[in-house]
């Protein structure tokens, strides 16, 4: 994301058009990766932009709602609940922290 000088990319897989693709699905796919857990800014540009094309990729999908920060509350929360309608879970640091951590082996 961000290496394009003459390219918007407000998601990490993808530029606004959808015509340049990044890589990270195929790095995340090789790397047997199936479960994103996002964090960033701003909440209602990148984050929601990448959360809904790796919604779109088949990720499961998991937004850290206090690690994220926002441009405007309006639109903050519009993005949060299009988010959470389209399949991604919003969660809070303090939960994630209570999660149990899988194992590989």
């Amino acid at each position: 994301k961000g290496k394009g000088h003459y390219v918007d990319a407000y998601s990490a897989f993808a530029d606004n058009s959808h015509l340049l693709i990044s890589g990270l699905d195929d790095t995340l796919e090789d790397l047997g990766v199936d479960t994103l857990y996002v964090v960033g800014i701003a909440t209602d540009v990148c984050v929601y932009r990448s959360t809904l094309d790796a919604l779109d990729l088949g990720y499961k999908v998991k937004v850290i709602e206090d690690a994220t920060r926002g441009i405007k509350q309006h639109d903050i929360d519009a993005a949060l609940d299009d988010m959470a309608k389209k399949g991604a879970d919003i969660l809070t640091v303090e939960e994630v922290m209570a999660m149990e951590c899988p194992s590989r082996f």
